[in-house]
């Protein structure tokens, strides 16, 4: 957990660093918003901890992105790189406030670009089961949660480890019932208080370009979240070709979640088995009109 952790914070930095070096090298003027120099600085403590060929694969991503950033004809970009403003940039993520943007470029004209960043992984976010994972969402539970893996807990309360665990019962055995339950859940909550929360939970409340180095930097991929664009109903949910741990979600308005079924942790609580099994969230399809699109970190950066 170490290491992701300082992946993640050191791709920040690295981001961080090369937006004020472009700005720098093109006479725009963008500074480190003062409330926020701490992150910025425990950042770079970060960064510095990490190896020395992950941080190469960084710097040179990071180049990349704040070379597109500031030279992109998206309406996103327009506002952000004018010669006669003094913009400010804020680092770091406001998740009280569910304001994901892990870089906000302003000025005091209004206009912002927010930046979510996410090294080496297309997966945005987590959830945990815990015996109530289900209320944030609005989903309406009369037990059945419970009825559906408490049996499947007990089962799973016998080992010591979840690999343990899997080698013994197989992928479906370990997580054929937490899938069928989720997807039992997720029609059960099929309306718009759920979508809205659910939302709010991947992608926070406000407009940002999310960033994700794929393949530890080689491949970048862009996709705009427009908070104005969410989808409103589900036409499908359901288990995914991908495999045992997998199950999808296809929305209108061109919105797509891929969920992986996985262990948190590598022992089993046998007090509260379910709180170590977690949903993580891949985004397949970002709207109609977001514009993903994935590009090769050239060798020049």
């Amino acid at each position: 957990m170490a290491t992701q952790v300082n992946n993640g914070a050191g791709f920040e930095y690295a981001c961080a660093s090369a937006l004020l070096q472009q700005y720098r090298n093109n006479d725009r003027q963008l500074f480190i918003d003062q409330q926020t120099i701490p992150g910025f600085k425990l950042r770079e403590l970060r960064f510095d901890d990490v190896k020395p060929d992950i941080k190469e694969q960084m710097t040179k991503a990071a180049k990349a992105v704040a070379h597109h950033l500031t030279t992109s004809n998206e309406s996103w970009a327009k506002n952000m790189f004018k010669p006669s403003c003094l913009y400010q940039m804020r680092v770091g993520d406001d998740a009280r406030n569910m304001d994901v943007r892990d870089l906000v470029i302003y000025n005091d004209r209004g206009d912002q670009l927010g930046v979510s960043l996410k090294w080496n992984s297309s997966e945005i976010k987590s959830l945990r089961f815990g015996d109530d994972w289900f209320k944030k969402f609005h989903i309406p539970d009369l037990g059945q949660w419970k009825a559906a893996v408490s049996e499947h807990h007990r089962m799973l309360s016998r080992y010591e480890f979840w690999r343990d665990a899997t080698a013994d019962l197989g992928l479906d055995g370990v997580y054929g019932v937490y899938k069928n339950a989720v997807i039992a859940q997720i029609k059960r909550g099929e309306g718009k208080q759920f979508i809205d929360s659910l939302c709010q939970f991947l992608f926070g409340k406000q407009d940002y370009l999310k960033v994700m180095a794929i393949a530890k930097g080689k491949d970048i991929s862009l996709a705009y979240y427009d908070s104005k664009n969410l989808p409103t109903k589900i036409h499908h949910i359901g288990p995914s070709s991908r495999g045992e741990q997998y199950l999808e979600v296809i929305f209108d308005k061109g919105w797509q979640l891929l969920f992986r079924l996985h262990n948190k942790d590598s022992a089993i609580n046998p007090d509260s088995v379910g709180s170590g099994m977690s949903l993580t969230t891949t985004v397949t399809g970002w709207g109609e009109k977001s514009g993903q699109r994935c590009w090769r970190v050239a060798d020049e950066y």
